[in-house]
């Protein structure tokens, strides 16, 4: 886990053994398997990951160093749980703890644009 209150809120999270970016907003996930954090050329690399939720639109996006991973619709609800936000820990289970380092974590109220992910990736690295 590297972000997450809930799976009915949101939650942004490396997949346990295929290593694989995941992002949930409502309850519903969306995945990059076309990247494996967990593969030997991938370990002790810096990376930018980020996920945005658009409940207007609909709509989720993982990135990874500033572009599009992967997208798609989202429908669901946020709905308010009494789970804790917690960083680099599952709240809800207690587990899935995070073996790395976390710099930068931001929840922001707002959803933001592809060129503003791209932005905040170009003065961070």
């Amino acid at each position: 886990m590297i972000v997450g209150k809930h799976t009915s809120e949101y939650e942004l999270r490396i997949l346990g053994t295929s290593g694989f970016l995941s992002g949930t907003a409502g309850g519903t996930a969306i995945t990059d398997s076309t990247f494996n954090f967990y593969s030997a050329a991938n370990r002790n690399q810096w990376y930018y990951v980020a996920y945005v939720f658009n409940d207007a639109a609909n709509f989720h996006a993982l990135y990874r160093n500033g572009v599009v991973a992967a997208s798609g619709a989202n429908s669901g609800t946020v709905s308010n749980q009494a789970t804790e936000f917690w960083i680099g820990r599952d709240p809800q289970l207690n587990s899935a703890t995070f073996f790395g380092r976390l710099d930068e974590v931001r929840i922001l109220s707002r959803a933001l644009q592809t060129s503003e992910v791209a932005g905040d990736y170009n003065d961070l690295r």
